[in-house]
């Protein structure tokens, strides 16, 4: 039964798979159940996976976890209603990504809307390759250049065939861009640029 309790408090709460205090560093945010449990077993209950009930809840929910777990890295596993316009999932995504700086990911290629769905659709394996695809956005209006901005000129973004996100670094190698490779490279490449 999907039923909310009648007289419960839904602002601000969530619930948990995982231990949010002892499994990796980088914690996802879903809208619904069955998409928390298909990333949870994506990762193999390795990370901890939230469940907000709703969209609407999303942001409550996101700025408590942020005011409590403030060395976590927060990642929201948005839903993709490219059936409507406007995309509520994806515009969702992005006011939260601008007002609260959360990434997000969003399965692509289904006829459904959500990473359950997907699993559905393709299967799991299917899943684990797009939660790969997190979006950073960057801002363009800013006048300054952004740090990020710097740090990817000359670097060539792209997916391969099977939709997995690579990087083509200035010394030419090629790295996937989920890899341990590709974030020692960020890490270097920015404090390079932070300590001129």
């Amino acid at each position: 039964n999907k039923q909310l309790l009648k007289g419960g408090s839904k602002k601000g709460n969530f619930c948990v798979l995982g231990n949010l205090s002892n499994l990796s560093n980088d914690v996802y945010i879903c809208e619904g159940y069955a998409t928390a449990l298909t990333v949870y077993l994506a990762f193999e209950q390795s990370k901890a996976v939230i469940f907000a009930v709703d969209s609407g809840n999303l942001i409550p929910v996101i700025k408590v976890l942020k005011d409590r777990y403030k060395n976590k890295v927060f990642i929201n596993c948005a839903d993709n209603d490219h059936t409507k316009k406007p995309n509520i999932g994806i515009e969702k995504a992005k006011e939260i990504k601008n007002n609260l700086n959360v990434n997000y990911t969003y399965p692509d290629f289904i006829n459904g809307s959500d990473f359950d769905d997907l699993r559905q659709e393709k299967g799991i394996d299917e899943v684990i390759n797009q939660l790969s695809n997190i979006v950073v956005e960057i801002e363009q209006e800013s006048k300054e250049p952004n740090i990020l901005d710097t740090i990817l000129e000359g670097v060539e973004l792209f997916k391969n065939e099977v939709n997995e996100p690579f990087a083509t670094l200035e010394n030419g190698n090629t790295v996937k861009i989920n890899s341990t490779l590709f974030k020692d490279w960020l890490i270097m490449a920015h404090h390079k640029q932070t300590d001129k």
